[in-house]
């Protein structure tokens, strides 16, 4: 499993922390061109993870989003933020699911094994 983290530089120690014990291989990257050229990269990435706001980006998120969809991808999108509002507005450009951060373990967990997955951490 590949999960892509597409975050602020700033913000991404503390995500990469939050998904580790998940099975499989998290890659970082920190601006939305670079998400793209990885995406184009990896063979195959299963969950992208995201935050709303990434500095400096263009494209912006949503239309990474609509982007990365077009390239046929059809795995899941966690938008990760403690704000409602972001998390609200990228599930309508279509991310499939979304958290805080407080959540992401369990978020992606039951994005890529499901909702019935147990976990000891």
């Amino acid at each position: 499993m590949v999960i892509l983290l597409v975050v602020n530089y700033e913000n991404r120690a503390m995500l990469q922390n939050l998904l580790r014990g998940l099975p499989g291989k998290v890659v970082a990257v920190t601006s939305l061109r670079g998400a793209e050229r990885k995406f184009d990269a990896l063979s195959e990435v299963d969950v992208i993870v995201l935050q709303p706001c990434i500095a400096s980006s263009t494209p912006n998120t949503a239309e990474f989003i609509t982007d990365i969809k077009r390239k046929g991808f059809s795995g899941k999108i966690v938008v990760v933020s403690d704000n409602i509002g972001q998390r609200g507005t990228l599930i309508r450009a279509g991310c499939t699911q979304a958290c805080s951060p407080c959540n992401l373990f369990c978020t992606v967990l039951d994005a890529t094994l499901g909702p019935t997955a147990t976990v000891i951490r």
